[in-house]
This record gives structure tokens, C-alpha cells and sequence, in this order.
């Protein structure tokens, strides 16, 4: 049996999602998305102020699904901070840019961005405090010295395996962060041996 159908407001945000993850986001036209969403601008008016309004809800979304994601792998690492750091890279790795992907919505739109006010750009540092937030709290758990250095170190690793897939194979740069990350990892655990 099918669901409820999704309401012109979900349907527009899933139709924006699916063109902004494919092109940039000021290539994407907003009679793109409205006809993807079989649906009018007037409803993308009464639900979303413009394209702005719409990649930060966009973002917004995306960072929800990256709480899930966080909490399956609490879930399923129970006990295991550096685990749930690992699952979480592993993720991240699968995200990188790649002839088939644009990679990682917040560096993407991040790129665009021209205005400073722009109302994406305060989804974005929310998300990436968050995601220091969860990296920094598992270190901490799992009784690294430093977690705040070495939380903002992984998450260089991934802004820097972001950064080098496009010029590289991202399958090499994924196995490159996973392999990084699982050397900070174990020179923790092995300090604690």
C-alpha cells in the first residue's frame, strides 16, 4: 500500500535537492524545480520565500539526515567512540566528489556562496559545528588528551579529501582519509595500551 503523497512543500524541497546535488545551485532555475515537483511557483512562494529560503531549508534537511546517520552509528557502535569516528569517516569518503557526484552539499554551496548574509551559510556553520561537536565528544570519551586538536585535524582531513577528489581519483583520496584517520585513531588507542 502507497503512502499519504508528499505535500507540494516536501515534493518541492525533495525536487530542489535532487537538481541541486546534479548543477550548482545558480544554474538551477526555479521553473527547473517547481516542474520537477509537478507543481507552480505559487505554491514554492507560499511555502519558501525564494531560492535562498530554499537551499538553506535544502541544507537544513540534508544536516537532519546527517543527525540520523550520527545516531545509527551510536546505535550500532555502542561503547566504541573511535568506531562511530571511523563509521562516520567511511561515510564521509563516500561523499567525495567524483564524475558521478558533486560531493558534499555544504562545501558545494559554501563555494557559491557570494553574499556573506546569504541564510545557507549559517545552516552551514551549524552543521560543521555539530559535526566538531560529535568528533570532539567521542574523542572525549574515548580519552584523547587533546579531542578539540585532534576533532578539527579529522575534520581537516575531510575538507582536504574534499578538496583533492575533483583533481584525483576519489577513490584513491577516499582510501588516503580512511587510511589517515585510522593512523590518528590508533596512535590514540595505542597510547592508551
Amino acid at each position: 500500500m502507497l503512502g499519504p503523497m508528499p505535500s507540494p512543500k516536501e515534493r518541492i524541497l525533495v525536487a530542489a535537492g535532487d537538481i541541486f546535488a546534479r548543477q550548482s545551485i545558480s544554474s538551477a532555475t526555479l521553473d527547473e524545480i517547481v516542474a520537477s515537483a509537478g507543481t507552480t511557483k505559487m505554491a514554492l512562494y507560499r511555502h519558501y520565500e525564494g531560492r535562498d529560503d530554499l537551499v538553506a531549508s535544502w541544507l537544513s534537511a540534508v544536516a537532519a539526515k546527517s543527525e540520523e546517520r550520527w545516531r545509527w552509528l551510536a546505535e550500532t557502535h555502542t561503547n566504541d567512540p573511535f568506531a562511530q569516528i571511523l563509521g562516520w569517516t567511511r561515510f564521509m569518503a563516500t561523499r567525495l566528489p567524483s564524475p558521478t557526484s558533486r560531493g558534499c552539499p555544504f562545501v558545494n554551496v559554501a563555494a557559491e556562496l557570494q553574499a556573506s548574509d546569504h541564510p545557507a551559510w549559517a545552516v552551514i556553520r551549524r552543521h560543521r559545528q555539530v559535526v566538531l561537536g560529535h568528533i570532539e565528544r567521542l574523542l572525549e570519551d574515548a580519552g584523547v588528551a587533546d579531542p578539540s586538536r585532534m576533532a578539527r585535524g579529522i575534520m581537516y582531513l575531510i575538507d582536504g579529501a574534499q578538496g583533492n577528489a575533483p583533481g584525483a581519483s576519489s577513490d584513491v583520496v577516499a582510501a588516503d582519509l580512511i587510511h589517515m584517520v585510522t593512523l590518528l585513531i590508533d596512535a590514540e588507542a595505542g597510547k592508551r595500551s
